[in-house]
C-alpha cells in the first residue's frame, strides 16, 4: 500500500506495525466521534446531570479502546 485513509481496521494497523517489512506512518486528520445529549427532555434537561457526566467520563479511556491508541483525545 502507498496509502490509506480511511476504513482499515485497527487491529490490521497495529499488525502492520509491528511488522519489519511495513512502514506505518500516522497522521493527523479531521475523524471525529460524538456522542450527543438531548439538553431539552428527560434527565439531561438538567445541566447539573450533564455536567456531571461530562465530568465523569474518562475521554482517554475511551478513545484508547475505540482506536487502539492510535488516536489521542
Amino acid at each position: 500500500f502507498d496509502m490509506v485513509t480511511k476504513g482499515f481496521p485497527i487491529p490490521d494497523v497495529l499488525s502492520y506495525q509491528s511488522n519489519p517489512q511495513f512502514s506505518v506512518t500516522n497522521s493527523i486528520g479531521g475523524v471525529g466521534e460524538a456522542v450527543w445529549l438531548n439538553p431539552n427532555s428527560g434527565v439531561f434537561a438538567d445541566i447539573e446531570v450533564r455536567r456531571a457526566i461530562m465530568t465523569a467520563l474518562d475521554r482517554k479511556s475511551i478513545v484508547d479502546t475505540a482506536w487502539g491508541g492510535l488516536a489521542t483525545v
